[in-house]
């Protein structure tokens, strides 16, 4: 029986140097060599997961800005939620009135208003990927409507202190029409009511015609805790938090010490598959 493991990127597949362990690549290849699917599903943009997806060699869709956009392996959108410019202009306007740096996500663009230290390497990486990745950064203390690359898939802003990220979390709160996460320490993320990494994985199930009772998921983070618990069964990295272990059915060793394959064997083992990990 076909099965699918739906992974997150930064923290559970990459190690802390943000690079892919051997081993992990190679419990990816025999993952798929038993007809099961493997998909990625990330907080990144598209161009940023898009990397590490050719990088797999996958052909499986791919899953960006936590859920709010998905692509096919061509690079054609399956499936989108946006949030409504009016909003994502007073987060926006809320987040520089209380001095934090803030992103907004749309298409292949990120508009920021200034670059924090957290994102320069992301900036610095990314130029030097050529076109294909490329990331088109704007910085700027202002952001209109019509500068947009389509719809806006993701906020995300970085806070340097608990008082403003109270307040900011506060002010969200009067926005129906959005879901906020955290998803590093210091980088809260805010996304479409409709989008999640969990209703993501409704929807690549429905693509697959996979039965939720045949999905896996793993994660490390707040943004992973819907798809973990969505899926029959969950794996929380051994870097995690203590409340997002809680939340899975399997806590593995961490990003550092193949977290990630030692995840797979366990998955394996649970769904009758013979151990293939092991050589």
């Amino acid at each position: 029986m076909k099965k699918i493991l739906i992974s997150d990127l930064d923290g559970t597949l990459l190690n802390s140097k943000h690079a892919i362990d051997e081993k992990n690549m190679e419990s990816i290849k025999k993952w798929n060599l038993l007809n099961n699917v493997f998909v990625l599903a990330t907080g990144r943009i598209y161009p940023a997961a898009k990397m590490y997806h050719d990088m797999l060699n996958l052909d499986t869709l791919l899953i960006s800005s936590n859920g709010a956009v998905i692509h096919d392996k061509d690079g054609n959108i399956v499936k989108e939620h946006g949030i409504p410019f009016d909003i994502a202009k007073k987060i926006w306007d809320k987040n520089i009135e209380l001095g934090n740096y803030v992103y907004i996500y749309s298409g292949h663009h990120i508009y920021g208003n200034g670059i924090d230290e957290i994102f320069k390497p992301y900036i610095d990486f990314h130029k030097k990927h050529g076109d294909k990745y490329k990331i088109v950064f704007h910085i700027n203390d202002n952001f209109e409507e019509k500068d947009l690359d389509g719809k806006i898939h993701k906020i995300a802003f970085i806070h340097r202190g608990s008082k403003a990220q109270e307040e900011i979390t506060e002010f969200t709160k009067k926005f129906s029409s959005i879901n906020v996460f955290r998803s590093a320490p210091l980088l809260i993320d805010i996304v479409s009511k409709n989008a999640s990494k969990g209703i993501a994985l409704e929807e690549v199930i429905k693509y697959y015609k996979i039965k939720i009772e045949n999905t896996g998921a793993i994660g490390d983070n707040e943004n992973d805790i819907s798809m973990i618990e969505k899926s029959q069964y969950g794996i929380v990295m051994g870097n995690a938090n203590n409340h997002i272990k809680n939340k899975g059915d399997y806590v593995t060793t961490d990003n550092d010490n193949f977290g990630f394959t030692n995840g797979i064997e366990w998955l394996l083992k649970q769904t009758n598959n013979k151990d293939i990990i092991k050589d």
